[in-house]
């Protein structure tokens, strides 16, 4: 992968590389139960209240019906990012996570990604009695400007978990990533999949 970690300026309509760590490169997730918050935290914030229902139902790890409805009354008192973001892949990892987004605004990122690592790193410090930051300082963003670049982040992506089981674990194995959107074998309304930088760029990939 690249090393492109410098600071960027985000864009208004552009398509950037998001990707941060546990502090001390410590895991984020240890259990299944952490990637379902993780995931569904990008659902809640990620879809819009007339979708939301049926997005959740669409969750890796199946929710009962009690917990569903405390989801929803739960994302009704959340910002609703559906509009600002569009989730183009992602993937997580059991130290760090890679997120492929398009915003809107110069700084629908920013304000995303604040509401997502706080909701995550207030979960799990009450889970594990853990006080201090989570994260690894600030979320690095990479701006994909480039089709070739745009394959290149993608690919990566959702390659990442290759890493796992001493280098043996398939990616398409691995639960938590958009991999399987891209293969057809899952279909989810709150990831905006697309192979194409041309057509992302259009304005209807932003409505």
């Amino acid at each position: 992968m690249p090393s492109r970690h410098e600071r960027k300026e985000f864009v208004a309509g552009g398509l950037y590389h998001i990707y941060n760590r546990g502090i001390d490169k410590m895991e984020i997730y240890h259990r299944t139960e952490d990637y379902a918050y993780f995931e569904r935290a990008l659902i809640m914030y990620l879809c819009p209240a007339s979708e939301l229902y049926s997005a959740l139902r669409q969750s890796t790890l199946p929710i009962n019906p009690k917990h569903l409805f405390h989801l929803l009354r739960k994302a009704s008192r959340q910002k609703d990012y559906s509009k600002e973001i569009k989730l183009r892949a992602f993937c997580l990892m059991p130290n760090h996570f890679h997120l492929l987004v398009q915003q809107v605004g110069e700084r629908s990122i920013s304000h995303f990604m604040k509401s997502l690592q706080t909701s995550y790193a207030m979960y799990y410090g009450k889970k594990y009695e853990r006080i201090g930051p989570l994260f690894q300082a600030r979320y690095k963003g990479i701006h994909v400007k480039n089709e070739t670049y745009y394959k290149t982040v993608l690919n990566y992506i959702h390659n990442n978990p290759s890493e796992l089981m001493f280098g043996t674990q398939d990616p398409k194995e691995h639960l938590w990533s958009s991999l399987g959107d891209y293969l057809g074998t899952r279909e989810r309304s709150w990831i905006s999949k697309d192979t194409n930088l041309n057509r992302l760029r259009s304005s209807k990939y932003l409505r």
